[in-house]
């Protein structure tokens, strides 16, 4: 009994240590202004978690043939005024961990990719803690999940955990009872740049993921129609037969119908031939029929036709001098009308500034006051394309910490 309580004051005075060495002091550290509260202040430890890589893990999903997905959570450990803070900037997958059977694995494997994309997008930032995103692996009296987050991340670095089916994020640290949530934690807004340029290249990455993963169901779809290939065949074998049944009658049709023309035409030459005086007579009658009163009327006609084709075409060059005359005034119309569009499109492009130039209220910012209780007052909810809006327009880009009370701020 007394080796045992030894071991426990010696794990406790370990315990201790590593805490200490974790927890870099800077009292002169500022704490973020603009932030969201999420359950109590925890009076162990203060989990300040940028929005940008908070989002990028609650959006994540999970496909029905894996348990998880987990990631390491990245930024620093400040005590500030006798008090232990950490402060998450950045958030990145980790694809190369074993996630299977209720259980979690970070292997040697796992950390110098890690490592990589760390300097890559995250240089300067230490690992604070992980992430774990599932519905079925739950951190509650979880010991093979608690040794996980001991030997791989840290007894007391955090670890995030989000339940899609519950639609729940909490935050967690290992303390002497095991895995235990904290009371609260703080969303806080920054203008993360690190962790947009992550953003960015992980939803490309995805969309190669996804093309390589319709490349591979197209495989197997192929494989699966492969295995029907005898029974294709077969029927594709019937198929040339019907046809070749089908060309033939055809044929033998086509053959029978040009023999019957043949023989019709043969019998029309022999009676053509039995009949020719007929056909001469026929001749002679159809080149006697017109008379001379015929022809006299039919010059007449034509000078008629001379005269009238003579006053169409004066009519003709009167209605086309009219046609060119109503042209021009179509024409002169047209340019007047151009002209008078592009004066009122210049008029309407010298008074459009006056006149689109949107009106944005203000607000006086009071004391205790916030950008995320201001978004929230002034529209009802919070909107995080809002607060960019909002410090884009004022042209804030410490995240509001440089604002003061008394200071007036545009709306957008």
């Amino acid at each position: 009994m007394h080796g045992h309580i030894d071991e426990q004051d010696c794990g406790a005075e370990m315990r201790l240590r590593v805490k200490e060495h974790v927890v870099k002091k800077n009292d002169k550290h500022t704490l973020p202004k603009n932030i969201r509260q999420v359950g109590d202040v925890d009076l162990d430890k203060r989990v300040y978690i940028e929005d940008y890589a908070f989002a990028f893990i609650k959006e994540l999903t999970v496909d029905s043939d894996e348990e998880g997905r987990v990631g390491i959570l990245l930024g620093e450990e400040q005590r500030v005024d006798g008090e232990n803070y950490v402060f998450v900037r950045g958030a990145m997958e980790v694809l190369n961990a074993s996630v299977y059977d209720g259980k979690v694995s970070f292997t040697e494997e796992t950390w110098p990719p890690v490592n990589t994309a760390r300097n890559t997008y995250f240089p300067g930032m230490d690992i604070v803690g992980w992430y774990l995103v599932s519905s079925s692996i739950k951190p509650e009296k979880n010991a093979s999940l608690e040794r996980t987050h001991i030997d791989s991340i840290g007894r007391y670095k955090v670890l995030l955990y989000v339940n899609p089916a519950e639609q729940t994020e909490d935050m967690y640290s290992c303390f002497d009872g095991g895995l235990e949530a904290l009371d609260g934690y703080i969303v806080y807004f920054d203008k993360n740049e690190e962790m947009q340029n992550y953003m960015i290249a992980a939803r490309a990455e995805q969309r190669s993921t996804a093309a390589d993963d319709m490349a591979v169901k197209r495989y197997r779809q192929a494989m699966r129609e492969n295995k029907k290939e005898p029974k294709a065949k077969q029927q594709l074998s019937i198929m040339y037969a019907l046809s070749a049944i089908l060309v033939i009658f055809v044929l033998v049709a086509g053959v029978g119908r040009l023999q019957a023309e043949k023989n019709a035409a043969s019998g029309t030459q022999a009676e053509t031939e039995n009949q020719g005086d007929y056909v001469e007579n026929n001749t002679v009658v159809n080149a006697t029929l017109p008379p001379v009163e015929d022809e006299t009327l039919n010059v007449d006609y034509a000078q008629g036709n001379v005269t009238t084709t003579q006053a169409e075409t004066e009519n003709t060059s009167e209605d086309t001098s009219g046609s060119e005359e109503d042209t021009s005034t179509e024409e002169i119309s047209s340019e007047e009308i151009t002209t008078e569009l592009e004066t009122t499109t210049q008029e309407e492009t010298t008074t459009e500034p006056e006149t689109t130039t949107p009106a944005h209220s203000t607000y006086i910012v009071k004391e205790g006051d916030t950008l995320y209780g201001i978004i929230e007052k002034n529209y009802g909810s919070f909107d995080t394309a809002r607060l960019q809006e909002l410090l884009d327009l004022n042209g804030i880009t410490d995240g509001g910490n440089s604002i003061l009370p008394g200071d007036e701020l545009l709306l957008p």
